[in-house]
């Protein structure tokens, strides 16, 4: 996980988490599915949260992407009424440097004192029409 339960509470006000989660362990879950979404993007470019957001290791700039796709997650899942424009505009921003990252328009800071390294990538210059026989 690239964020912690403690991050959320830390961003959120009490009153408003208590509407969003009952209890750590909806907010776990969204964590959850916020450091999957963030994987299913990095997957072909980075080392995911195994590597990134393991025990020891912190990454600001995931960890804030990270709390933000959560954040949004809890709203979706439990607000009763219509999701803040702040809320849904964290959201839209997050995907996009998740989509920046993925295309290679941006790369991850330093993790504890150490680049992420991209993993390699193939490209080439010739298309099928190139083809000779």
């Amino acid at each position: 996980m690239y964020c912690s339960v403690n991050d959320i509470k830390n961003i959120v006000p009490e009153p408003i988490l208590g509407q969003l989660a009952n209890n750590d362990l909806q907010i776990e879950l969204a964590i959850n599915s916020a450091t999957t979404t963030i994987d299913a993007y990095l997957s072909g470019s980075y080392p995911t949260s195994s590597t990134l957001g393991g025990e020891g290791a912190s990454c600001a700039f995931l960890a804030d992407i990270c709390a933000k796709l959560a954040i949004y997650r809890l709203y979706m899942l439990n607000a009763s009424d219509e999701t803040p424009e702040i809320i849904q505009k964290s959201y839209s921003e997050a995907v996009s440097e998740l989509e920046k990252l993925q295309k290679g328009v941006i790369s991850l800071p330093e993790v504890d004192g150490a680049v992420p390294v991209r993993q390699a990538e193939i490209f080439c210059n010739k298309e099928r029409e190139d083809r000779v026989f």
